[in-house]
């Protein structure tokens, strides 16, 4: 549960850092989808899947405006790091969300072939296959700064200046 709930703040981090380092606006006919996911998904929450009668469409949109522009942001960025690297959904992908479903009692070739063919489930594998990649990239960025700059003491028997590039390593990593 806390590795989960880690690498999820890891991610919304990441992402934040990436939506504040590309400034770009967003066409508007996608932050209108976004919104209106965000209405069905408000839909689909109540008892009877339907809005409450004084439901204030023009407020709600006007309220979750700036996070629908980030999300779309972010369904941006992720379409061109998935289309940069050329990232596909392989049966590795499909057998991994196979495996995190609870045990259905289904055939499993009938699902294997309807995941292989729903869109929203390549959209999700896609998506996490873009994520990992990101993430991998920004940790291994940030373990590569945090040498880069480390502050540390040489405990030498002699004086020397330290501004010139040597190897202070002395037969052991840092």
């Amino acid at each position: 549960m806390w590795a989960n709930r880690s690498r999820q703040i890891l991610d919304d981090t990441i992402v934040d850092k990436l939506l504040e380092a590309h400034t770009f606006d967003v066409p508007a006919a996608l932050v209108s989808e976004v919104l209106m996911s965000y209405v069905e998904d408000l839909k689909q929450r109540q008892p009877d899947k339907k809005l409450p009668k004084d439901f204030d469409m023009q407020s709600f949109g006007q309220q979750m405006l700036p996070l629908a522009v980030q999300t779309a942001k972010w369904m941006v960025i992720r379409e061109r790091v998935i289309e940069a690297e050329k990232l596909q959904v392989e049966e590795p992908d499909i057998e991994r969300f196979i495996q995190g479903l609870p045990n259905l009692q289904v055939d499993v070739e009938q699902l294997r072939a309807f995941l292989e063919t729903d869109p929203q489930v390549q959209s999700r594998l896609l998506g996490e296959k873009a994520m990992d990649l990101i993430r991998d990239y920004a940790v291994i960025t940030e373990v590569e700064d945090a040498n880069m700059t480390h502050d540390h003491d040489h405990d030498h028997d002699h004086d020397h200046d330290h501004s010139h590039d040597h190897d202070h390593s002395h037969g052991h990593q840092h």
